[in-house]
């Protein structure tokens, strides 16, 4: 109901410049999470149709040193900075939330999510594993 959001984008970030390393870490922490890290080639092999745009989106994400501003929310909603959570803070947040409402975790197992976890299984088994 803010007009002065109307017609607008935004991106929801911090300014803590973390890698996507660091964010695994997190989860590594929080969750025990294990991680292991694909060439993109076989990322969009498979788990993306592999289109041209998929190809771009995944490029932009692991070759881009991007950052994120957030004072056009801070601006539009009047909130101030210290409103706002850590990155490692709102994934501790997230996972305790989730954790308390598994009717929203079950919404994500799909046959296409069983599909996609079935062919990483595999890949992980044959390239990671050996």
């Amino acid at each position: 109901g803010n007009e002065k959001a109307f017609g607008e984008a935004f991106t929801l970030g911090t300014d803590e410049g973390l890698t996507w390393g660091d964010v695994a870490r997190f989860y590594e922490e929080l969750a025990g999470a294990e991680f292991a890290w694909i060439p993109a080639k076989d990322y969009l092999e498979i788990a993306t149709p592999n289109t041209y745009m998929d190809a771009q989106m995944i490029w932009t994400d692991r070759n881009l040193d991007r950052s994120v501003d957030f004072s056009k929310v801070m601006r539009v909603t009047g909130l101030p900075r210290e409103r706002f959570m850590s990155c490692r803070d709102a994934i501790a947040h997230e996972l305790a939330f989730l954790s308390e409402r598994p009717d929203l975790v079950r919404r994500f197992d799909t046959p296409l999510r069983r599909e996609l976890d079935e062919k990483m299984d595999r890949y992980f088994r044959l390239k990671v594993e050996g």
